[in-house]
């Protein structure tokens, strides 16, 4: 079988230095590469204890994870099922301890061009593998993110069980995909390394990535909220109610893509974490908020006070198995950590609010009761309307939408003002209830996050919120402080900068924006793209 993979790999390694003669390779080499491997490291051992040992075919899994690292992304194959069976190759040597031993062996050139696969922009292009296989690079380097499987509350012991790895395949015995759910860690800090110096390196390629992180974060969290709402609302109006499967499909897809983005980027900010701690590097700023912003969403969403998460988790629904508090909020945390993990092995004693301590607290969804509901122990009071901003609620002319949860309140056949609140959770959380995932030290870790951020809370003493009429109208959380030109137009900064990364037209009007000015006068962005001339967007 190694010879039949060697022989395979042999045609297209040879021609794919011939340049456009590349693209005549009969695609059948390429499509049964995922399969032979399969067969020669997933087959071999089926207990964890021992996997594929190299030795027994050193020279073709050398050959393979050069070829796959070279050409993970050549512009030449275009067919979408070579594409595929790449990248699914590429699963399965990263699924062994050999596999990504192999890759760390490559030539330089090879890992290079993996590397710049991997961090390609996220849109317009099938993200999901490619994440997939960045998270193999970090799994068992995060926090509390040891193991690819979900933990369960009720298992004993702190030792997880054992289980064999397997390949999934359809009825006519094809490749469905990079679905080793069960494989064991193998965090290379080689590739950490290589990423890391890749983003820091290139800027531009960097902030690139992040924004389609970014992007892509928020599409899929949002998408998860509004399908969870949607559940709740049919689950109140209709008693034992029957939910689609496709709909709670979507549902847990949305739910897993959130966790893996968001473990994505807590590595990156780990292994790269000068694009977030220099000011100087141009759209830090801009990066660092955007990623307080999501975190303190996500949290105040899934934690406290009881809303749609909540109420789905309690639904113990088969069909959203995986739809639980542990990896969102594991995940979370593991971002929090990796942005302040300087401060709090340092500063010990703080006499000043750093940029990143203070991005976080000054974002309006924080709370300390949503960092207090991951150990368990909630002690802070959960701050009503009128004490902290929540996006764009106006309680008089939304009554339909809850305060704190920004969920949508069920409709009484009454006319009453009774609020309708969500009944005590039947299921509850705690970090020190996952032994075989969380370790004493990472539950200690989180109680001094908690406590050095309170310490720069009480610093922040001039800090003000803005009056209601001041408030940006996109964000609805944060001053005026722009205008845009030739329109007039006005928002935060954070907002139009975030919004020019994707676009160069003003939000209202669609005017392609020439200048970007503060309230003070001073030019912060300018579009050399613009013409004197009346545009398309103007007329």
């Amino acid at each position: 079988m190694c010879e039949i993979l060697y022989i395979c790999i042999s045609p297209p390694k040879a021609s794919s230095h011939l340049g456009a003669l590349f693209s005549f390779v009969p695609e059948v080499y390429i499509n049964i590469l995922p399969i032979l491997l399969d067969t020669v490291m997933d087959f071999s051992h089926h207990d964890l204890h021992v996997q594929f040992e190299i030795t027994d075919a050193e020279c073709a899994v050398n050959a393979a994870a050069e070829f796959l690292s070279l050409h993970s992304a050549d512009a030449r194959i275009i067919l979408a099922s070579c594409k595929d069976s790449l990248l699914q190759a590429l699963g399965t040597l990263t699924c062994h301890k050999a596999g990504i031993r192999a890759l760390e062996r490559s030539p330089k050139k090879s890992q290079s061009a993996l590397v710049r696969s991997l961090l390609r922009p996220y849109e317009n292009r099938a993200w999901g593998q490619s994440n997939w296989l960045l998270l193999r690079f970090w799994l068992g380097d995060g926090y509390a993110y040891r193991d690819s499987r979900q933990p369960s509350i009720w298992q004993g012991g702190n030792q997880p069980i054992q289980m064999g790895l397997c390949r999934s395949r359809a009825k006519n015995e094809t490749h469905t995909g990079l679905l080793h759910h069960i494989a064991p860690a193998n965090p290379s800090r080689h590739f950490q390394k290589l990423i890391g110096q890749k983003l820091q390196e290139d800027e531009p390629f960097a902030t690139a990535f992040l924004n389609s992180v970014l992007s892509q974060l928020n599409w899929a969290f949002s998408e998860f909220i509004l399908l969870l709402q949607e559940i709740q609302n049919t689950a109140h109006r209709q008693e034992n109610a029957v939910f689609e499967p496709k709909q709670l499909k979507i549902c847990s897809m949305c739910f897993e893509l959130t966790v893996s983005l968001m473990r994505c980027l807590e590595m990156v900010i780990t292994v790269a974490p000068e694009i977030f701690q220099e000011p100087s590097r141009s759209n830090s700023d801009l990066i660092l908020n955007r990623v307080c912003q999501l975190i303190s969403q996500v949290l105040s969403r899934v934690t406290v006070p009881p809303g749609c998460f909540q109420f789905i988790v309690d639904m113990c629904s088969s069909d959203l198995n995986s739809v639980t508090h542990f990896p969102i909020i594991s995940a979370a945390l593991g971002i929090l950590l990796a942005l302040l993990r300087s401060e709090i092995d340092t500063d010990r004693n703080p006499q000043k609010v750093t940029r990143i301590t203070r991005a976080l607290l000054t974002d309006p969804s924080f709370q300390f009761a949503n960092l207090e509901f991951a150990l368990g122990e909630i002690k802070t009071p959960i701050l009503q309307q009128a004490e902290i901003p929540r996006g764009n609620f106006d309680p008089q002319t939304r009554a339909h939408i809850d305060p704190l949860t920004n969920d949508v309140r069920v409709a009484v056949p009454s006319t009453s003002s009774k609020r309708i609140r969500a009944d005590p959770p039947i299921i509850k959380f705690a970090l020190s209830d996952y032994p075989t995932h969380v370790t004493p030290e990472e539950i200690d870790e989180v109680r001094r996050l908690i406590e050095m951020l309170r310490l720069k809370q009480s610093l922040l003493s001039d800090i003000t919120l803005p009056s209601e009429d001041s408030l940006c109208p996109i964000c609805c959380a944060k001053p005026i402080t722009v205008i845009f030109t030739p329109c007039k137009h006005q928002s935060c900064s954070n907002c139009i900068m975030q919004h020019l990364m994707n676009s160069k037209v003003c939000f209202y009007c669609k005017t392609l924006i020439k200048t970007i000015e503060t309230n003070e006068g001073t030019v912060i962005y300018n579009n050399n793209e613009y013409t004197s001339a009346p545009t398309f967007y103007e007329i």
